[in-house]
């Protein structure tokens, strides 16, 4: 029986529409694996969650319009594309996750820079 009210579950994931986003910083903070991220973003499980949830009458447009941005960011190759742009579009106040300025709370290209320089 699928429970409209409860979350989207891939593998051992388990997080709301809107947890997702959260989740996969904490992913990225952790040094967990984020593969099963970029498998739910790009397969089809997520657009098949979000039509069972219309289904019920839920508004899905937000989800599914955030959910199209990334999958958009996941099909793009190449440096400041991929999950970690993923991450970065859904999670905007969310600091640079690089090991390289881990120390600091870089927010813009110029705190990275400074960062850098320290």
């Amino acid at each position: 029986c699928f429970d409209p009210e409860g979350p989207v579950r891939y593998k051992h994931i388990s997080v709301t529409g809107e947890g997702i986003a959260t989740a996969l910083a904490e992913a990225f903070v952790a040094n967990k694996d984020i593969s099963l991220y970029a498998e739910m973003l790009v397969g089809n499980h997520l657009s098949f969650w979000l039509s069972v949830l219309a289904e019920f009458s839920y508004d899905v447009a937000p989800l599914m319009t955030r959910f199209e941005a990334c999958r958009g960011h996941m099909r793009q190759q190449g440096p400041g594309f991929g999950l970690e742009r993923v991450c970065i579009s859904v999670n905007p106040d969310t600091p640079c996750l690089s090991p390289i300025v881990s120390r600091f709370y870089c927010r813009t290209p110029e705190e990275f820079l400074l960062a850098r320089r320290r």
